[in-house]
């Protein structure tokens, strides 16, 4: 190879490190920016919140992605001379926001149990999925560190990857969210066809928008490294928005839980024109059916304590609450 063409060379690779910093950095900053942005409905409707598994989801959701990020942007910022130190702060932020990214899932899916009444059709298939995936995701990183090396030329960490066992874990990231979304499109016909309760259509669209969401960079993920690109660095760029994506989204999805749980315990029953009571006891939402009539009017939702007959219910959801 001619010096001329070893120094282009040298020159792209570069530019493309230089590229997916810039990347890191602003998927951090969009971060920071919704962190933000979303502070004060956190201390609103969520820091006076009893305590509950819902509540210790919501705040590793929230903020392990801060530190998954932080060192994942150490490493590419980092000035190394040695491989361990670069190795200790990728398999660190990789194993961070892979939890952060399994804990959002099951967020999603416990709030897919819940809108389908935890029925065991929905449950027991979902879990099953969900502990694929999650068990699937823990072996896949631990396996990737065989053949994934850590250069520091000239003092800054780099990855050279064989991304032919992460696109397996990609995979069953889509399976899991292409049924989520499936799951709750289908209720959401149900609900939302008789109703205009804007809370209960915001939380279906949350839920269906981080599924598809996901869904897609997933699928991105998987197909970019079968794809020929002049340069091979691009191959998993899209790593670093997916789990920005997860943690964010999935805090929408909480924060609408969170806002009509506030409301207290007079609002721990809503019944709108579908014959549906929806409950908001739970820091995940139940929606179950009611035989009240179907000829009460959209224009006023009906607020009611939840009577004894409903206390089976309650107890059914206890184990998400």
């Amino acid at each position: 190879m001619a010096p001329s063409d070893q120094v282009e060379q040298i020159t792209e690779i570069y530019q493309a490190l230089f590229n997916i910093k810039l990347l890191i950095i602003s998927c951090y900053v969009v971060v920071v920016y919704d962190y933000l942005c979303t502070l004060d409905e956190e201390a609103k409707y969520v820091w006076n919140s009893r305590w509950s598994i819902g509540l210790l989801l919501f705040y590793l959701n929230r903020y392990l992605v801060f530190v998954g990020h932080a060192l994942l942007l150490s490493f590419t910022l980092s000035r190394s001379e040695t491989t361990i130190s670069c190795g200790h702060l990728f398999k660190s932020g990789i194993w961070i926001s892979n939890f952060s990214g399994s804990v959002s899932s099951i967020i999603v899916y416990m709030q897919t149990c819940a809108v389908w009444g935890n029925r065991r059709i929905i449950v027991i298939p979902l879990l099953v999925i969900h502990i694929i995936r999650i068990v699937a995701s823990i072996v896949i990183t631990h396996l990737q560190w065989d053949v994934i090396k850590y250069p520091a030329r000239n003092g800054v960490c780099g990855v050279g990857e064989d991304h032919g066992l992460v696109r397996y874990r990609f995979l069953l990231v889509c399976l899991t969210e292409g049924v989520t979304v499936a799951a709750l499109l289908f209720k959401a016909v149900q609900h939302i066809r008789g109703s205009n309760s804007s809370w209960v259509i915001q939380l279906y669209r949350n839920g269906v928008l981080y599924s598809i969401i996901i869904f897609l960079l997933a699928l991105l993920n998987m197909v970019l490294p079968e794809v020929r690109i002049p340069n091979g660095i691009y191959k998993g760029v899209l790593t670093r928005p997916l789990y920005v994506a997860e943690s964010i989204l999935c805090n929408r999805v909480m924060f609408v839980i969170f806002q009509y749980r506030k409301r207290g315990p007079r609002a721990s029953l809503l019944t709108n024109t579908n014959g549906l009571k929806v409950t908001t006891a739970n820091i995940f939402t139940s929606i179950i059916e009611s035989n009240i009539s179907p000829n009460h009017t959209t224009d006023a939702i009906e607020m009611q304590p939840i009577e004894d007959g409903d206390s089976h219910i309650q107890n059914r959801e206890n184990w998400i609450s």
